[in-house]
C-alpha cells in the first residue's frame, strides 16, 4: 500500500488525465485477471487426464514391443505393430511435454501471476481514490 503526494497536482484537468490512464491500466489488469482464472481453469482440469493418458501409454509401449519382437520378422502383423509402437512413442513425448505444461508448476505459476495482479489491481484503486481526493480539493478552492 502505497502514500502518494498528489499535492504535486495543479488543475482537476490533471487529475482527469491521470485517473483516465489509470482507469485504462485497471481495465487491462483486470481482463488479465480473468484470462488468468481461465487459464488455471483449464490446466486444472485438463492436468489429470492428460498425465492419467500419458501413465497409461508410458505403461503400454513395453507390452506392444515385446509382443512385436516375439512375431516372427517378415510378419505383416509384426510391421503394423513396430508401427503402433513408434506411433505410441511420439504420442508418449507430446503427452510428456503436455504434462509438464498442465503440471503443477504451471498451476504455481499462474497462482503467482493472480496474486502479483490482484496487488496491482488494488493498488491501482489507491492511486485513482488518492487523485480522485486531490481533484476534489482543487475543485473546492
Amino acid at each position: 500500500m502505497s502514500v502518494y503526494n498528489t499535492q504535486m497536482i495543479a488543475t482537476p484537468a490533471q487529475c482527469q488525465s491521470l485517473i483516465k490512464a489509470a482507469e485504462a491500466d485497471k481495465l487491462i489488469t483486470q481482463t488479465r485477471i480473468v484470462n488468468l482464472n481461465t487459464s488455471f481453469q483449464q490446466k486444472s482440469t485438463k492436468g489429470p487426464d492428460i498425465e492419467a493418458a500419458h501413465t497409461s501409454v508410458e505403461a503400454s509401449i513395453p507390452n506392444f514391443q515385446a509382443f512385436a519382437n516375439s512375431l516372427p520378422d517378415g510378419d505383416d502383423l509384426k510391421d503394423d505393430m513396430l508401427k503402433r509402437v513408434k506411433r505410441m512413442e511420439i504420442l508418449e513425448i507430446d503427452l510428456s511435454n503436455r504434462v509438464e505444461k498442465f503440471g503443477v508448476v504451471q498451476l504455481l505459476g499462474i497462482q503467482l501471476d493472480l496474486a502479483i495482479a490482484n496487488l496491482i489491481l488494488n493498488e491501482l484503486q489507491l492511486f485513482i481514490d488518492a487523485v480522485k481526493a486531490r481533484e476534489t480539493e482543487l475543485t473546492a478552492a
